[in-house]
């Protein structure tokens, strides 16, 4: 399959998303999303929710520039499953 066919144009949707709920996780947060980048496919979304680090976890994944993530801060600590069901209610495939 040609690159043209697995990028994921703006507007367009993707085939898949990657859901990473967060806290606390700045030792391992970059890794994580890197995990994701480097994938054969380019074709997907990441959302992070950031679920009210205290640590930089959320400053850390949004330093990434990648369209394709999008990282979301919540103000109050809800949970992993919360945190997971913010992320899957956004994705976009």
């Amino acid at each position: 399959m040609e690159a043209s066919f697995l990028d994921v144009s703006p507007g367009s949707s993707p085939t898949f998303t990657v859901i990473m709920a967060a806290h606390n996780n700045a030792p391992t947060i970059g890794q994580a999303i890197e995990s994701v980048r480097r994938q054969t496919r380019t074709d997907w979304e990441l959302i992070v929710v950031d679920d009210c680090s205290r640590d930089g976890t959320a400053d850390l994944a949004q330093a990434v520039d990648d369209p394709r993530i999008t990282v979301l801060r919540q103000t109050e600590n809800r949970g992993p499953g919360a945190t997971r069901n913010r992320g899957i209610s956004l994705a976009r495939s």
